[in-house]
């Protein structure tokens, strides 16, 4: 009995070694190369199998994609719908400003969109930094700066618009809404050369006015008819254009073509969810009412 048990263990233990031996001749190992690629090793061959490296995907019903990086930066202060009869709200009107963004950083709105849920949409248009209406303006994109502000109107303007605001606009006439009466105000350095009367009649008026025509016992004295010709937007323009803070920090855009009087409807009277939407289409700013 001990001989056969003997036996017995030691065939086990050499079986044992055969199967150990054999197993590991074909254990399967699994790698991964820094390519994404997975390499299976198996008695010495290898084959390679590749597997894409993994994508972050957003959360089922996420927004992310849909969010413009530039929301939070430029937003919808107020939208105003547009009253048929009313003095103040004849025409629709909405605001936008900016914020959060830093000193020396830029947005360009030109091209970007605003809907509503009528389904009345406009594009926000080219507007011109250097307006100068003795010539045809040179339009350029519409570009924004920290704490500006826009403000587009439906309907059209006498002449050309889209421009940004400077000290000289309250000379321009038959804009509505009006600029404001902020021009530069004549210097007594400026005119002391000219008469007593003459500079009594300069001083007399207010800023932005319209110097001519001149009384009728002023058109004759020396230089004050040529004086009182340069009050005016173009003249203000060029001698001023280089004053630190000339361009103010607003906008103004007119959507119907200028000298038209053309008024278009955007907003609903009542209420109105207004988007809007940058160049890609994705959301920047929404305001409901």
């Amino acid at each position: 009995m001990s001989k056969t048990a003997d036996f017995l263990f030691l065939l086990f233990a050499f079986l044992l070694v055969i199967f150990a031996a054999y197993a590991g001749g074909n254990f399967l190992t699994e790698n991964y190369s820094e390519s994404g690629t997975k390499t299976s090793q198996n008695n010495g061959f290898s084959s390679s199998t590749y597997i894409s490296p993994p994508v972050l995907q957003p959360a089922a019903g996420g927004a992310s994609s849909y969010i413009s990086p530039y929301a939070g930066k430029v937003l919808i202060s107020s939208v105003i719908p547009g009253f048929p009869g009313f003095q103040n709200t004849k025409y629709s009107q909405i605001h936008l400003y900016t914020a959060g963004i830093t000193k020396g950083e830029f947005v360009n709105i030109t091209r970007w969109k605003v809907t509503t849920n009528r389904g009345a949409s406009f594009i926000i248009p080219q507007g011109s930094m250097f307006y100068h209406s003795s010539t045809s303006p040179q339009y350029g994109d519409i570009i924004l700066d920290s704490y500006d502000y826009v403000y587009i109107y439906s309907h059209a303007p006498p002449y050309h618009a889209n421009f940004r605001i400077n000290q000289c606009s309250g000379y321009h006439e038959g804009f509505d809404p009006s600029f404001s009466n902020q021009c530069p105000k004549i210097q007594k350095s400026e005119i002391s050369h000219l008469i007593g009367a003459c500079q009594n009649y300069l001083l007399s008026l207010q800023t932005c006015q319209i110097g001519i025509p001149i009384p009728h016992d002023l058109r004759y004295a020396a230089g004050c008819y040529e004086a009182a010709q340069k009050l005016n937007y173009d003249d203000c323009y060029n001698m001023h254009k280089n004053d630190p803070g000339f361009f103010s920090n607003e906008w103004r855009i007119w959507l119907g073509p200028p000298g038209t009087y053309q008024q278009i409807n955007i907003f609903d009277l009542y209420h109105d969810k207004v988007q809007l939407l940058d160049e890609n289409g994705r959301l920047v700013d929404e305001y409901v009412y």
